[in-house]
């Protein structure tokens, strides 16, 4: 799930994309606001952590313009100031949220997360394979009724692994006979990466017109 965090401060900007990194996400930056716009309207990120005090373009004028656009993407906006006209002015010209400067990181992944459940219907839809279930949107999994707890990359390779596997069809577009079978999810806990993969590997595939071969399961460990 992508992240834009525009703001001219080198090291905060930095020091989020790491942070946001280490959390999964995939970060992009912009140091103004010309680019910052730019970025937003041309590589359709997930939310927009925005500064207000910016070269080139303000984030009031960057909000602004998105919203003139027709954009809808979540936006917080970062300022030094903490008065209550500047968090006014922010949620009325567009922005979805406010932070004031000095902010806990923890407090600002707890702001991304509540904007990406707020997020417009054409969020990430969840990924279900059997009984497990992952949230791009919460960064949450399941299976069955049952949370499972995963650290920031282990997330990041099950959404990898769990994501809808295409195989093409054979030339008069029936599925090939080498699509693979349905999944028998495992009654075992999901602790792992090679539960992930095993899930994957047999779970029910979308079929495509083509005469190239099926792709081949995944690999036993």
């Amino acid at each position: 799930m992508k992240v834009l965090v525009v703001e001219d401060e080198q090291g905060l900007r930095e020091g989020l994309a790491r942070g946001l990194e280490a959390e999964g996400f995939v970060v992009q930056s912009a140091a103004n606001g010309v680019d910052g716009l730019w970025m937003a309207q041309e590589f359709d990120p997930a939310v927009v952590v925005l500064d207000i005090m910016l070269p080139g373009l303000s984030g009031y004028e960057v909000c602004r313009r998105l919203r003139q656009s027709g954009s809808h993407v979540p936006i917080l906006m970062l300022t030094a100031k903490d008065g209550e006209y500047d968090e006014a002015d922010a949620l009325d010209l567009g922005a979805d949220d406010f932070l004031s400067k000095p902010f806990s990181y923890v407090v600002l992944l707890a702001h991304l997360r509540a904007l990406l459940r707020r997020a417009p219907s054409d969020r990430a839809p969840e990924l279900r394979v059997g009984d497990l279930r992952l949230d791009p949107a919460t960064r949450r999994c399941f299976r069955g009724s049952q949370e499972v707890a995963l650290t920031p990359r282990e997330f990041a390779l099950a959404e990898l692994l769990v994501r809808p596997v295409v195989i093409p069809a054979c030339s008069r577009g029936a599925p090939s006979r080498h699509a693979p079978a349905l999944l028998r999810a495992s009654t075992t806990a999901f602790r792992s990466y090679e539960q992930v993969a095993v899930d994957r590997r047999h779970a029910p595939a979308q079929v495509i017109g083509g005469d190239a071969a099926a792709q081949p399961g995944l690999p036993r460990r």
